[in-house]
């Protein structure tokens, strides 16, 4: 029997592996670019991005480290050539490689680090300046967007404005709140709710992490409950109370708005944001003040939602007269200061009240309290409308609010001077009110 020889194949060799250039610094800055981006290969994971000549005709060249996550080929970049050396190129992909090795997530790493670069450079002025003109005009009016813009100018940039807004902590938010409760619990709770807007945007645009201005309202004083406005009721208590008031020195537009308040019983934020421009007729049998429904924040206050004429009282009158010697160079009829831009503050005459002593007793806004009792005691129900009509007050009747526009001019101005003249009856002239006792 003859035996077979079982042969084999004989395995062919592995073709040899072509040879790595190998470059120098010198190489690379000879490096031409062509019509397209190309990635030349410097090293495993290790490119050399060069730019098309029609970007930049002496060829732009960065790093490029390439490497595998999930499956899927990434690439980082790692600077530009020459600024960042052959050498140094090495050291960063073998780092790289290094900190794969150990779990360390890339990408996230990456992403991290140019949030807190971003974070770093952005100052909490820079991150409120981007949200307040999100909400320029017309989405806010003139007035109520020069407002915050002040606010935050004069309240918060001094302290916390060139902080980058992600290192801001809440006991920064605390010290500026601190600050203006003794001067207004109210402002202090406006404040810290533009504190709050603005880290809620700085967090939607991830220049912040947390928003240390929320849940602050424990440490903060309450402020007054809604529909609470302190007033003196009886006609000769207010009297001696408005008398004492204007004997206690302060600037002229102050002691006027709070007689001008009195006298058309209109609210405190309707009065002070009044111009010069808005009335008519001084000089004539029919004076006007003809308040814009669209002033910011009174808009909300104005229940009736449109325009409001009020008719003027012969003291009305005298007093504007008067104070038009202090004020009438300026656009506002009771301006923080002569020739200022800006109104008087929401809470001057206030604060002059309560320095008089009239602290929960009688408040700017209970002006209008006294007018509506004193004048419907007077008058029983007969006048009930027209009193309601001098508050802009709204009808209950949405359907006849819509149809009737009826204002009762005549009726009205009837009423103001005959609450005028009750208010009055013992009270200085406007010009000698206005020109005693000044805070200096």
């Amino acid at each position: 029997m003859t035996s077979q020889v079982l042969t084999f194949p004989t395995p062919k060799a592995a073709p040899p592996k072509p040879k790595r250039e190998k470059w120098s610094n010198a190489r690379l800055r000879d490096l031409q670019p062509g019509a397209k981006e190309y990635k030349q290969l410097i090293d495993d994971n290790l490119y050399l991005r060069v730019a098309p000549a029609k970007n930049d005709p002496d060829g732009n060249k960065s790093w490029l480290f390439r490497f595998k996550q999930n499956g899927k080929g990434k690439m980082h970049g790692l600077g530009s050539f020459p600024a960042v050396t052959l050498e140094d190129a090495r050291a960063m992909v073998a780092e790289r490689k290094r900190q794969r090795a150990h779990g360390v997530d890339l990408t996230t790493q990456r992403e991290a680090a140019k949030a807190a670069r971003r974070a770093e450079s952005a100052s909490f002025e820079r991150v409120a300046g981007e949200w307040l003109a999100l909400n320029k005009p017309p989405k806010w009016t003139e007035h109520h967007y020069g407002d915050v813009q002040h606010r935050l100018a004069m309240e918060v940039f001094p302290k916390i404005g060139r902080k980058p807004i992600a290192t801001v902590t809440r006991g920064d938010c605390c010290d500026i709140i601190d600050a203006i409760v003794p001067r207004s619990v109210d402002l202090a709770h406006r404040c810290r709710a533009r504190l709050k807007a603005i880290f809620d945007y700085g967090i939607g645009r991830d220049y912040c992490t947390t928003n240390p201005a929320e849940k602050m309202e424990a440490v903060m004083p309450s402020k007054a409950k809604d529909g609470y406005r302190p007033a003196i009721l009886a006609l000769q208590p207010l009297r001696e109370m408005l008398a004492t008031v204007e004997d206690l020195p302060a600037a002229p537009q102050i002691k006027a708005a709070n007689r001008f308040t009195a006298l058309t019983a209109m609210r405190p934020g309707e009065v002070r944001l009044a111009k010069w421009t808005q009335f008519e007729g001084l000089d004539g049998d029919n004076p006007l003040w003809r308040v814009p429904g669209y002033l910011m924040p009174t808009v909300k206050q104005m229940k009736m939602g449109r325009p409001h004429t009020v008719p003027l009282s012969r003291q009305a009158v005298e007093l504007l007269q008067a104070l038009h010697r202090y004020t009438g160079q300026c656009d506002w009829v009771f301006p923080a200061a002569a020739g200022a831009l800006r109104p008087i503050g929401h809470n001057s005459v206030n604060h002059w009240l309560a320095r008089a002593g009239f602290h929960d007793i009688h408040c700017p806004h209970g002006w209008r309290r006294s007018f509506s009792t004193i004048i419907n005691e007077a008058h029983g129900s007969t006048k009930e409308n027209l009193v309601e009509a001098s508050l802009a007050h709204a009808k209950d009747d949405k359907v006849a609010e819509r149809y009737n526009s009826a204002e009762y001019i005549a009726a009205r101005r009837l009423i103001m001077q005959e609450w005028a003249d009750l208010l009055l009856a013992d009270a200085d002239p406007a010009d000698l009110m206005l020109c005693g006792r000044r805070r200096r």
